[in-house]
């Protein structure tokens, strides 16, 4: 799993896709609370059915706007470090993984003066790829994404 700045913008398309994917989950989830919300009001007495109907309306507008208000705040700044220390946790272990796999399945098959070169390739090339990413910087990278402001 790679990240990739794309089309020039500095905008991560997978935190982007990340963020609005939850918001929206949030959003049809209170639509889908509003509906069935709405059904109970309509077994009221029919004088109480509107107004049921305008105060469930009022909360889950609240509801939401909060929801989306989350996503503009700090919550997103955090989830957005909380992700790409995931991302980051994620593509070291892999790295260190596919480097032993390497080691073992294809530099152990060599004969000996090129299994030892072999298996320092792969060692150097695994540390060379874990020092790249720990130069992600993630609270940089995440006001450079626009999730955190100057905090």
């Amino acid at each position: 799993m790679a990240l990739s700045i794309q089309d020039g913008s500095d905008t991560c398309a997978d935190c982007t896709a990340f963020f609005t994917d939850r918001k929206e989950m949030a959003i049809e989830r209170i639509d889908n609370e509003e509906a069935e919300m709405n059904k109970r009001c309509s077994s009221l007495e029919p004088s109480k059915v509107e107004e049921c109907k305008r105060k469930v309306e009022e909360v889950c507008q609240r509801k939401k706007d909060k929801a989306n208000s989350q996503v503009e705040g700090k919550r997103r700044c955090k989830d957005c470090k909380n992700f790409l220390n995931d991302v980051k946790e994620k593509e070291m272990a892999s790295v260190t993984s596919v480097g032993e796999l390497i080691e073992t399945r294809f530099c152990g098959k060599l004969s000996e003066d090129r299994q030892e070169k072999c298996e320092s390739f792969i060692e150097t090339a695994t540390e060379k790829e874990i020092e790249l990413l720990d130069l992600v910087n993630v609270e940089n990278t995440c006001k450079l994404l626009d999730m955190c402001g100057g905090n």
